[in-house]
């Protein structure tokens, strides 16, 4: 693994010296997602009926640009405080039903993302350093950090489920109308453990509530609906979800301690929030 994060360390500075090497690499990871939005709309449409994304009338590959059609329907995200149009915490529910209708489909498309990618390992251990440069009076506490997090790696189950995930599944990104929901933002979409999207879905929603209403109240509530109605009905993701859920915390966490100082009065807020959460995501039981 140290061999591999060096190898990746070298190639990134390897492409950033050489900018035309970079630009290629950014065209055909463009390509690679454009191509498989396409795919994955029509195989949707085609299989999970009232649940489906946002349709691609057109793509141009010689430009490398996907024309994408509107979906119908009211934002997820947009009811997080109560004064939207949906019942957020039905809303929640709704979106975990069509994460897993998508996860329990046999459709398979891209390459399969490895653990340590789904997992964020080596972005959160980029922040790390980069947190550590900027608050080197933190050092301390961000190697204890570090520490936990490497105890808890150790723990991961390895052979985990595979499905079809979204990639980046987060409440803003759901729409709602009537009993139609329709997901956007499908361009990161690989094959990986699918508790990568359950974490990413209640890690944003609970951060979202956190900044808007700290009483969180409406968070727990909508974080239930949307575990139950999910773990339900794929419970072997559960396994994994501390895992991932956790990565994607420190991920957050080494990001705001390099922008927030001590001086802040947001700061011990911040970090009484996510030492919580990460006790939250780890007593999820299998």
């Amino acid at each position: 693994m140290l061999d591999l994060a060096r190898r990746k360390i070298k190639n990134a500075i390897r492409d950033v010296r050489n900018g035309s090497m970079l630009w290629q690499k950014i065209k055909h990871v463009f390509r690679v997602r454009a191509w498989t939005l396409v795919v994955l709309q029509i195989i949707l449409i085609l299989i999970i009926g009232n649940y489906t994304a946002s349709q691609s009338p057109a793509f141009l590959s010689e430009y490398n640009f996907v024309a994408m059609r509107g979906v119908s329907g009211h934002q997820l995200n947009k009811s997080l405080n109560g004064d939207g149009p949906l019942d957020y915490v039905e809303g929640c529910r709704e979106a975990a039903r069509w994460l897993a209708a998508f996860h329990r489909s046999s459709l398979r498309v891209g390459e399969q993302e490895a653990d340590w990618d789904s997992l964020k390992i080596f972005r959160v251990a980029v922040r790390l350093i980069k947190a550590a440069a900027t608050r080197p009076e933190e050092k301390s506490a961000l190697l204890d950090f570090m520490h936990g997090l490497k105890a808890r790696v150790k723990e991961f189950p390895i052979n985990g489920p595979v499905a079809q995930t979204h990639g980046r599944y987060h409440h803003e990104h759901v729409f709602i109308d009537g009993d139609k929901v329709a997901i956007i933002d499908l361009d990161r979409s690989r094959p990986t453990n699918p508790a990568k999207d359950v974490a990413e879905f209640v890690r944003v929603l609970r951060m979202s509530a956190f900044r808007s209403h700290p009483d969180m109240k409406r968070a727990d509530e909508a974080t239930s609906a949307f575990l139950d109605e999910y773990l339900a009905q794929v419970p072997e993701a559960a396994a994994s979800l501390p895992y991932y859920w956790s990565a994607f915390l420190w991920l957050s966490l080494f990001g705001f301690m390099k922008k927030v100082g001590p001086e802040d009065p947001r700061r011990a807020q911040l970090m009484d929030f996510h030492i919580r959460e990460m006790d939250r995501a780890m007593g999820i039981k299998s």
